[in-house]
């Protein structure tokens, strides 16, 4: 693509519905210049939409989970009383929007009234956004979905109860509770 091609789809208005399939494109492998600009302006909209989506008053309070726990496991349960008490709390709870324990995350929050959000991602076979989503946006890029369930949490520390609940949720989900603490959540380093 050149530099005007790139110039013309930024003027139009319908570049957001271009970014699905750019991660496809981002990783097929070395590309021209231009065609690596647009992809970075792709990634960057698609921020924008989930900055510009999630633009709201109050605490949030990240649930991570699996979406295999069926509506009748514990575990399911479990995750229904934590939403529902964080929204009882003043908390809004964002999960990844899917099933499982995203899912009773979510219900136990509307359940109680509480905002309940979700980030979900575009797979070719997996999760759909639950139906207990208040709001939520289908992201393409698994890096721009992790960036804003992280940067949903409260800068003030959560209780005694939600650092536990973090730490002992930590070897079930790896990956993105790594990433928080990681990433300027020094409550949770803290944490015995």
């Amino acid at each position: 693509m050149n530099y005007r091609g790139l110039s013309e789809m930024i003027e139009s208005s319908s570049l957001l519905g271009q970014v699905v399939g750019a991660e496809k494109l981002f990783l097929s492998g070395r590309r021209k210049r231009g065609e690596d600009l647009e992809s970075a302006v792709r990634f960057f909209l698609e921020f924008v939409h989930g900055f510009e989506s999630f633009d709201f008053e109050g605490p949030c309070v990240t649930v991570f989970g699996s979406a295999r726990f069926p509506e009748r496991h514990r575990y399911y349960e479990l995750a229904r009383e934590v939403g529902r008490a964080l929204a009882n709390a003043g908390y809004a709870v964002m999960t990844g929007g899917g099933p499982g324990i995203m899912e009773a995350a979510n219900r136990g929050a509307r359940e109680a009234g509480g905002l309940s959000l979700g980030c979900n991602i575009k797979l070719p076979m997996e999760q759909e956004p639950n139906p207990y989503l208040d709001k939520f946006i289908e992201f393409e890029h698994f890096f721009v979905r992790k960036v804003m369930l992280l940067r949903s949490l409260s800068p003030s520390p959560p209780s005694a109860c939600a650092r536990r609940l973090a730490r002992s949720c930590s070897s079930s989900t790896p990956p993105p509770l790594s990433s928080c603490r990681a990433a300027s959540a020094p409550w949770m380093r803290r944490s015995k």
